[in-house]
């Protein structure tokens, strides 16, 4: 966050870092927004799905709030995903998808796509 001149040490309120396009943000927040880029692949696309990064220094957990709105009805899905305790800016999550993806590789049969 040193190249927005934030200290997130410091954050004492919410703050949003980034709002706009997923096209615009993902490549700002590589190690954050994962979960943004799968969204927009596998739906409406970079240029109209949106995001917004925002720092919340009061929470424990990295967060996603996830709206999806079409003709036939709303989804809102909120993720909380437990910091690894050997690295905290990653979720424990992403490291067992890891483990799973590599695990997958070596598999003789294979489900899903």
């Amino acid at each position: 966050m040193e190249r927005l001149g934030v200290d997130l040490d410091r954050l004492s309120e919410p703050l949003t870092l980034f709002e706009g396009t997923a096209r615009e943000g993902v490549p700002h927040f590589p190690a954050n927004v994962n979960i943004a880029a799968v969204l927009s692949m596998g739906g409406i696309g970079f240029d109209r799905t949106r995001l917004k990064a925002v720092a919340d220094p009061r929470l424990t957990h990295n967060t996603h709030f996830i709206e999806v709105r079409g003709k036939t009805g709303n989804i809102s899905i909120k993720l909380e995903n437990v910091p690894s305790p050997d690295n905290p800016k990653t979720a424990w999550l992403a490291c067992y998808s890891a483990l799973a993806a590599l695990k997958q590789i070596q598999a003789s049969a294979r489900y899903g796509t």
